[in-house]
């Protein structure tokens, strides 16, 4: 199958269209958003990435898009399920896009639990602390967990910075890989993958997202000028 992960739109729409332009040539399965669609709740970009969201997922032919909630989506959520400016947030954004929101799940499993795809922990929760993953130590119960389940491949999306890490449990050694820009997984080990963000990236990093095949176990990190 072949895969595009991303996250972290913040409600910037034009990111969003620009992906979508990127991405538009690829034979692609799936289309995996990591959460974080939205960012505040106050900005009318907001509510045309929401329709934008809906009209992909409505697909009925490949790419199938998924949409899962991130941190700042959540916070909108439960600001609105705790009636902080109720009336406000639900004039805004409308009925069928909070019933959509309402829909998103916080994880999403592929190929029988091969491929395991969340926002910010491998459990998908989003409750505080949430990991931030940018050293093998930091890696290793996000892995081990991984590992333990039998799936091969975790993508997290929550620490903005593109990154690949790969865990041998038989030798409980984890690499921080070098990315290059056609960079193949060995078949032995599991992985836990940061796209990047396609918007408000890590300090020093581009935009980023991630184009993922897992017949031919390629990996490639993809930049947005």
């Amino acid at each position: 199958m072949k895969f595009c992960f991303f996250g972290h739109v913040h409600g910037n729409l034009k990111t969003l269209e620009d992906l979508f332009n990127l991405i538009s040539k690829e034979r692609l399965d799936y289309v995996v958003c990591m959460g974080d669609l939205l960012h505040n709740g106050t900005n009318y970009n907001e509510v045309r990435c929401l329709e934008f969201a809906r009209e992909l997922y409505k697909r009925d032919e490949a790419p199938y898009w998924v949409w899962l909630n991130g941190n700042h989506d959540k916070k909108i959520l439960d600001n609105i399920k705790a009636e902080i400016n109720i009336r406000i947030r639900k004039e805004f954004f409308g009925d069928e896009n909070l019933l959509f929101m309402g829909s998103m799940p916080t994880l999403a499993t592929f190929e029988n639990d091969r491929i395991l795809v969340s926002h910010a922990n491998v459990n998908g929760t989003l409750e505080e602390p949430l990991a931030r993953i940018n050293a093998p130590e930091e890696a290793y119960p996000s892995l081990e967990f991984l590992s333990k389940k039998g799936f091969q491949y975790g993508f997290l999306s929550h620490d903005h910075r593109p990154s690949v890490f790969r865990y041998l449990q038989e030798k409980d050694k984890i690499e921080k890989k070098k990315i290059t820009p056609n960079l193949i997984l060995e078949k032995r080990g599991t992985y836990l993958i940061n796209p990047g963000s396609i918007n408000l990236p890590y300090k020093g990093f581009d935009r980023s997202f991630a184009l993922f095949d897992s017949d031919a176990s390629l990996l490639e990190i993809k930049t947005i000028s």
